[in-house]
């Protein structure tokens, strides 16, 4: 009789297994007793704030980095990993499907601080983007984009602008070169 009922457990645990791995969640094998645990890894939006806060050059880094972003002048819903937005929305939106992710990549514009936050799931951004992306290349591609409009707007005051772009190992410099001034601006990635 235990068998047996064993046995019915056994089936049961197998087809709850099975449904739960379907909709996304992980499991893995506890070889001493064959029972499954379920690791609930659930697929979530976090938002996390940023420094960024001049939209143009956000969206021009975006670009640059190949991530097509649709912009909207009010926030649109999110797209996540099971197809709903999990109540979030962004007026810059980054579809998953440009980074082969289930879920969107969202830049939501925060107007108490003044500043973009980003809306994103971990658990697809990660593994495709590396997770370094948003605090290293973006604010690479973002940091250059902000000189150059900088550099647009102080050329109205000091003339004619020269940009020179050097990197040595984690530093990388831009030299503003103005008609009777020289600006230098340095920043480091480490």
């Amino acid at each position: 009789m235990g068998g047996c009922i064993r046995s019915r457990l056994d089936q049961r645990i197998k087809r709850a297994v099975s449904t739960i791995t379907q909709k996304g969640y992980r499991t893995s094998t506890i070889s001493q007793t064959n029972l499954k645990v379920l690791e609930l890894k659930v697929s979530h939006f976090s938002t996390v704030k940023t420094k960024l806060t001049n939209r143009e050059c956000l969206i021009f880094a975006l670009t640059d980095l190949n991530l097509s972003p649709q912009v909207h002048e009010t926030a649109q819903p999110l797209k996540g990993y099971y197809g709903g937005s999990q109540g979030q929305s962004a007026e810059i939106i980054v579809s998953g499907r440009t980074i082969k992710a289930r879920a969107d990549i969202g830049f939501k514009w925060n107007q108490s601080s003044g500043v973009y936050e980003v809306i994103h799931d971990s658990y697809e951004t990660v593994p495709k983007l590396g997770k370094d992306f948003f605090s290293n290349k973006l604010m690479l591609a973002y940091g250059k984009h902000l000189i150059r409009a900088k550099a647009a707007e102080l050329q109205e005051r000091f003339g004619e602008c020269a940009i020179a772009e050097e990197t040595n190992g984690s530093v990388q410099t831009l030299r503003l070169t103005f008609a009777g001034h020289q600006e230098v601006k340095q920043f480091a990635r480490r």
